[in-house]
């Protein structure tokens, strides 16, 4: 039971960390876009 218990936990902590990683980069990416067109305006 618990080598389930610790593969699924494990399976569940590879997914998460995906999809974190995934959703950090995209909003890192549009933010970076974001401040680039926001200063690019001031100029």
């Amino acid at each position: 039971m618990l080598q389930v218990n610790y593969r699924c936990v494990d399976v569940d902590d590879i997914i998460l960390n995906t999809i974190g990683g995934i959703l950090g980069f995209c909003i890192a990416s549009f933010g970076i876009s974001m401040l680039k067109s926001f200063f690019g305006k001031n100029k």
